[in-house]
């Protein structure tokens, strides 16, 4: 019984233990990119999380270090 009991509490602190982070864009003026034919305005933010590409958008980039395997299904995103 006891056995189970230990098992039951790992299994529980297990299952209640989750990585969070929290990010927030400091919104920055607009960058113009000008291109031979025309002149896109995108909003900025920091620079050192700003990624934009004509085909995919503009998009915020970073990277959280961790030690374990994440599952990608698993991420959730809000807000």
């Amino acid at each position: 019984m006891k056995k189970k009991v230990v098992l039951l509490i790992c299994l529980v602190s297990f299952v209640g233990y989750s990585q969070s982070k929290e990010f927030v864009i400091d919104w920055d003026k607009s960058i113009e990119l000008n291109t031979h034919n025309s002149t896109i305005e995108i909003p900025g933010f920091n620079e050192e999380n700003f990624s934009f590409d004509p085909i995919s958008g503009l998009k915020y980039i970073t990277q959280w270090p961790s030690d374990r395997y994440i599952d990608d299904n698993s991420v959730e995103l809000s807000n």
